[in-house]
This record gives structure tokens, C-alpha cells and sequence, in this order.
């Protein structure tokens, strides 16, 4: 709590309206995936169409780049999105209850995916302006700002899985909409300057700049250094995904019961969240962390696909996630350093696009080839060759 003492007042009422969207956000993704099976008895490939057309809205998330461009009363739009989830969520209820053909299910919940990239851009984009646009305050703020989601994500997630034991699916959606109505609150409370210029003032920005999806994409591309890391971190995170989703087919793989998934996912998540309190203490320039991030994760993620031991491959598999759980603190403070404040809606929109096509593509492997090791061991031996490259380049941008 000292900590939070040293950020505005607008800062904290950003953090909490986060916080609680967060919360709510994992009670409807709970929920609703529960609602699919009871409701609609719906197959592996009827839930995988329905994760593929949920990140739709962040896969094409750099179209409407632009708009956090031009947008002047970042606050209003704020508060309209998170209505717009309460409005969606509420729809939601009514057709689960009514039994409405699945089609309605798919369509609100693209919905409610595309409100929550938009408001979530929204909340990058506003950032630097609750800190002052302190740039001290700002890289001080991603540490908090990093444990804290990471925190509330596992937390609620085993919540949300705690509740279901207790009450339905739908007292559970429920219960999300006062959490959202609490973010709305929160956000309310928000001072943020409307930016409304004159005709004449408008009329000289667009002589100068013109706010374009080209236009962001140069921006992200003028950083050279960084780019090339936001492109190989939305490659990994692929990659990683998808190793992650076939585990339970390498457990048996390699003759371990299948019983033991809970254990390496726990460990996992730990990890993560290890990694999201280690991470202020490591005191290294953001871009060089990655090389070294790439280093030790892709080796001690090999090494848990090459050596037989069970317990060394649970060591290496928590110190993979521990290096990958620091890495996501250093990524937004590199994005921080490197770009400007006024872009970061735009950009965050462009990267987020980045993250949903590597997502959607690492999804579709299995489809084609499916043989774990090989694409463990394939995966990771090129995450080192990127470890190795990064070095390289930012070597060169030194002289």
C-alpha cells in the first residue's frame, strides 16, 4: 500500500477499474464455457471454433487503430464500452435461460470480445496521462501494474472454478454484472482531459499527420530494435500456447498419468506469478532482458523435452515460466521507453493483432502435425537462435 502512495489518485481509480473488469472478465469466461457444455453439449471442434471466432476481434484489432488516433474524450468512450459489457453479458443470461439457438451464444460473445480489446486499448492509451506522463512514475507503475493483473488472473480464475461448486453457471454470470457496474465507478472517477481542439487547430493536425493504419504500423516499425522483438514475443507466445495445449497428450506420451495436468498447470501459473514479483528487482535495460530471456527459457523449456527425468523436467518447466512471467514486465516497459504516449492505444491495438494471427496460426498446427517433442524441442531450439540474434542486433545499434 506505501507503494501506491507515490502514484496520482487517477492512477489508482485506473488500477481498480482494471481490477475489477479483470475479475468479471474471468467469472463470464468461466461461466460461459461451462453454459456450452451444459446448455448445448457441444463437441472438442464446436468449443475450438468458438475460442477461433472469439479472437477474431483482437486478430483484426489494428483496422480500428486509427480511432485511438482521433479519439478527443477518452473517457466517455471508457464508460460506454464497459456499459456495452453489461448490456452483452446481459443478453448473454437471456438467451442461456431461454435456450436460444447456439448461433446467438457465438454472436454476443464475438461481442463482447471485441468491447473488451477496444476498452482495454482505451485503458493502455490513457496511462500516460494518470501518471502526468511521468516517465518515472510510468516504468514504476508496470511493476504494479504487471503483478496485479497476473495476480487477479489466477486468483479469480480459481475463484470463478471455486464458485461453480457452490452455485450455477448462470448465478455465476450474475454475479459478474455488478463486478462490471464496479468498474464503471471506478472509472467514472477518472479526470482525464478531453483534448478538444479548435477547427483551426484540427485543421493544422490533419495538414500535418495523417492518422492511418499505414501511419501506426510505420511507427511501430521505426523502432528497430523493439519491433523485432514485439514480433518474435507475439511468435512465442504462439508457440508457447500451443505447446502448452497439447501437454496433456506428452504426459502420456511419456507414460505419466494424465491425472498429473492439475500439478504442471499449478506450476505454471506459480511460476508466472513468481516471475511477476521477481521482475522489479531485476534491474537490466528492457530490450537487453529479451536476449536473455530467450536464452534461458528456450534452453530450460528444450531440456524439459530432452531429459527423462520427471522431476528435472518440473524444475525446468518452472524456471521456463519464472523467466516468461518476467519477460511480460519488461515488454510493457520497453514498449514505454521506446514509444510515445500519445501511440500507445494505436500500437497496442497493432500488437495485439500480432499476438491473435500468431495465436490463430500455432492452433492450426495440430491439425497438420501433432508430435509434441518434435515441435517442443523444434520451438525452443529457435527461440534460442532468436536469444542469439537479439544479441547480435542490439550489439550493432550500440556502434
Amino acid at each position: 500500500m506505501k507503494l501506491l502512495k507515490i502514484f496520482p489518485k487517477n492512477f489508482i481509480n485506473l488500477i481498480l477499474g482494471r481490477s475489477v473488469l479483470n475479475i468479471a472478465d474471468s467469472f463470464y469466461m468461466v461461466a460461459v464455457t461451462i453454459a456450452l457444455v451444459e446448455v448445448y453439449s457441444i463437441e472438442a471442434s464446436t468449443l475450438t471454433s468458438f475460442a477461433l471466432i472469439g479472437m477474431i476481434p483482437s486478430l483484426v484489432a489494428f483496422s480500428y487503430s486509427y480511432f485511438f488516433n482521433k479519439i478527443k474524450n477518452t473517457k466517455f468512450w471508457i464508460l460506454c464500452f464497459q456499459i456495452m459489457h453489461i448490456i452483452l453479458v446481459s443478453l448473454l443470461i437471456f438467451a442461456l435461460v431461454n435456450k436460444a439457438h447456439i448461433a446467438f451464444i457465438f454472436i454476443y460473445n464475438f461481442l463482447f470480445n471485441l468491447v473488451n480489446c477496444v476498452l482495454t486499448s482505451l485503458n493502455v492509451k490513457v496511462t500516460p496521462e494518470v501518471l502526468d506522463n511521468d516517465n518515472n512514475l510510468i516504468k514504476k507503475s508496470v511493476d504494479i501494474q504487471y503483478f496485479i493483473s497476473n495476480s487477479l488472473d489466477i486468483l479469480s480464475n480459481f475463484v470463478a472454478s471455486l464458485l461453480l461448486g457452490f452455485i450455477t453457471y448462470l448465478s455465476l454470470m450474475q454475479l459478474s454484472i455488478p463486478i462490471f457496474l464496479a468498474g464503471v465507478y471506478f472509472f467514472t472517477k477518472l479526470n482525464l482531459s478531453k483534448n478538444i481542439q479548435t477547427t483551426e487547430e484540427t485543421e493544422e493536425t490533419e495538414e500535418v499527420v495523417e492518422a492511418s493504419i499505414v501511419g501506426n504500423i510505420k511507427t511501430l516499425f521505426s523502432r528497430n530494435a523493439a519491433s523485432k522483438i514485439i514480433v518474435i514475443e507475439a511468435f512465442l507466445s504462439g508457440a508457447t500456447d500451443l505447446l502448452l495445449k497439447l501437454l496433456p497428450l506428452y504426459l502420456i506420451s511419456i507414460n505419466i498419468d494424465v491425472k498429473w495436468l492439475a500439478l504442471v498447470l499449478s506450476v505454471w501459473r506459480g511460476a508466472d506469478l513468481v516471475g511477476a514479483m521477481v521482475a522489479p528487482f531485476v534491474k537490466v535495460p528492457p530490450k537487453n532482458f529479451f536476449y536473455m530471456d530467450y536464452l534461458i527459457s528456450g534452453t530450460s523449456f528444450l531440456l524439459v523435452f530432452i531429459i527423462d527425468n520427471s522431476y528435472l523436467k518440473l524444475l525446468f518447466f518452472f524456471i521456463t515460466f519464472v523467466v516468461i512471467g518476467v519477460s511480460g514486465n519488461f515488454f510493457e516497459k520497453m514498449l514505454y521507453d521506446d514509444y510515445e504516449g500519445e501511440d500507445f492505444g494505436a500500437i497496442h491495438t497493432i500488437i495485439t493483432s500480432f499476438y491473435s494471427a500468431f495465436g490463430v496460426l500455432f492452433l492450426l498446427i495440430p491439425f497438420v502435425y501433432d508430435n509434441i517433442k518434435v515441435l517442443g524441442v523444434s520451438l525452443n531450439i529457435l527461440t534460442i537462435m532468436f536469444g542469439f540474434g537479439i544479441f547480435v542486433l542490439l550489439k550493432f545499434e550500440k556502434r
